[in-house]
């Protein structure tokens, strides 16, 4: 079984990224999400496979609470460039295998945005509405 490091938290200069899905995630309505939760340890592991052993700061992955939804939010704050390739390696990793597992939503609607220290994984039928607008500019990436 992977190993998972622990995120090192939220730095200077950083956006805390609970406090972003908490406080300023809701505000942007414009997009309808199911009931989500945080995915834990043993199912990162299984779902994203790398993951887990690429040091992050923060390292915030929503899934919705029934199954019947494909719908998912990753968020994650690395500290360098090949940090943020690794990270988008596995995102893109994760798009293809579910694609390839006839997911409909992950073929069209996921996308990843890199920015800095943060990368995004959206799966949404607004997702690149969201990653080329609101998410960019509420993390400070734009």
């Amino acid at each position: 079984m992977e190993t998972i490091l622990k995120p090192t938290g939220v730095g200077e200069g950083s956006q805390d990224l609970h406090f972003f899905m908490d406080e300023l995630f809701p505000s942007l309505s414009d997009y309808q999400f199911p009931e989500m939760e945080l995915m834990d340890d043993g199912r990162l592991a299984a779902e994203y496979p790398g993951l887990g052993s690429v040091p992050v700061r923060q390292r915030l992955i929503y899934v919705p609470k029934t199954a019947e939804v494909s719908v998912e939010l990753a968020l994650v704050e690395v500290e360098n460039d090949a940090d943020a390739e690794a990270v988008k390696a596995v995102f893109q990793k994760r798009i293809d295998d579910k694609a390839a597992a006839g997911d409909g939503e992950w073929k069209t609607h996921a996308n990843i945005f890199a920015g800095g220290k943060y990368v995004l994984l959206a799966v949404h039928e607004l997702s690149e509405y969201m990653v080329d607008a609101d998410f960019p500019t509420a993390l400070g990436m734009g």
